[in-house]
């Protein structure tokens, strides 16, 4: 254990001062027996499960179990202070979680193990939560006091980027519009005009041997120079008067049709730009076109 000491002479003398931090071992238990164990677990669901490493991007619970056995009747009850060292980096960010916590100083947890003896051995859990921003091996410390400093342990505690699987998913995109919603045409060189309620439709033909699920978004301008609203279609979006539309597409070994309805009512002459997203994986399947209105010109269109 560390004992401060200080010298204090008098006002006149104190350039004499003196203070020594003096280490003194404590009594040793012969019959102690130490043992440190680790686990990890991620958030899945609303439950936690164990795994081996962690993952950049989702919170890793970290574990630290001590179990002091002590088989000398004379001292039953110990108190043992234990260092949990883990150094700062930018990379990650520890937060303590749960056991019995003395203080905090630069990132060394300083915490108590307790051993009774008894039959039922006590477990002493100390938990802490990492966050990571990259991968890393992060080195994790377990000092005792140096009477018991043949039980210290070192260990990393590794982080990795999660792997992901890209599906081989093949889209198809084509457009449709009319202003009678069971009859619609190529949308590709219609106009309509002001006051119209067109029906947009968005036709995505999705190819994949295993069925997959992939999402989109429907991407149109919020204006007040017109109005949308979605009217069918798989939608993970909470509010069908805005955009972007999130939306799901299934697929199929002969292609799977997904069809999405959007009604626009135009208060003014425009052109709307309209794209559609698959995400950075498939990019190339992006989609755009445009919706144009027009006034009406006397009797005219």
């Amino acid at each position: 254990m560390s004992v401060p000491i200080q010298m204090i002479f008098p006002k006149e003398y104190k350039e004499y001062n003196l203070k020594k931090i003096v280490e003194i071992e404590g009594k040793k238990v012969q019959n102690l027996n130490i043992t440190t164990s680790f686990l990890y677990e991620e958030a899945f669901g609303n439950q936690l499960i164990e795994v081996d490493k962690g993952t950049v991007g989702e919170s890793l619970y970290f574990y630290v179990k001590i179990i002091a056995e002590n088989k000398d009747a004379n001292d039953n009850n110990l108190h043992i202070p234990v260092s949990i060292n883990i150094p700062s980096s930018s990379k990650y960010k520890v937060e303590f979680m749960e056991g019995k916590l003395n203080n905090v100083s630069n990132n060394i947890y300083k915490v108590i193990a307790d051993t009774y003896n008894k039959d039922e051995l006590y477990e002493n859990v100390f938990v802490f939560k990492i966050d990571a921003l990259d991968e890393v091996s992060i080195p994790v410390e377990i000092l005792f006091p140096r009477e018991y400093s043949v039980f210290n342990i070192r260990k990393n505690i590794e982080i990795y980027k999660k792997t992901i699987e890209i599906p081989d998913i093949k889209f198809d995109t084509s457009f449709y519009a009319g202003k009678d919603i069971k009859k619609v045409q190529p949308l590709s060189g219609q106009e309509f005009k002001v006051g119209d309620t067109v029906y947009l439709f968005v036709k995505i033909n999705a190819y994949n041997y295993d069925n997959e699920i992939s999402y989109a978004n429907i991407n149109i301008p919020i204006s007040n120079e017109y109005s949308l609203y979605f009217t069918k279609g798989t939608i993970q979006s909470t509010d069908k008067n805005n955009t972007p539309y999130r939306i799901s597409v299934s697929s199929g070994a002969n292609g799977n049709d997904n069809e999405f309805v959007i009604k626009i009512t135009a208060k003014k002459a425009c052109k709307i730009p309209i794209s559609i997203d698959f995400g950075p994986n498939y990019k190339s399947y992006n989609a755009v076109t445009e919706i144009n209105f027009r006034k009406k010109i006397l009797f005219f269109f």
